[in-house]
């Protein structure tokens, strides 16, 4: 019996060969430019047919692309509207309670 000097020693695999066989023959194919005829011809692009409009439909997308810009107009406006309502309101609040103060304060006492 024999003793193995290295137990933690992993069993070598051996692959087997594969055998490749070397390309004796390439194929070329000569590339000779030729006049393009009608199957050669490059593609180009169409544009799809499309129905002529009528002057109604022009003056009513006109008219529409108007009436959005314009209600956006007031929209804008109103908004504006109120936040400077708002901004008037919390500025005079406080002031308005100030002005009574100093005015309970000014007033002679026999009117009170």
């Amino acid at each position: 019996m024999s003793i193995d000097p290295n137990p933690n020693k992993k069993p070598v695999v051996k692959k087997p060969k594969i055998a490749v066989k070397p390309i004796t023959e390439i194929i070329v194919t000569p590339v000779t430019p030729s006049k393009p005829d009608e199957s050669q011809q490059m593609e180009v692009h169409h544009h799809p047919e499309v129905e002529k409009k009528a002057l109604k439909d022009y003056i009513l997308e006109g008219l529409m692309i108007f009436i959005a810009v314009t209600m956006g107009f007031f929209a804008e406006s109103l908004r504006e509207h109120i936040n400077e309502h708002d901004k008037k309101k919390s500025i005079c609040k406080p002031l308005s309670r100030t002005c009574g103060r100093i005015r309970l304060t000014c007033v002679p006492q026999w009117i009170i």
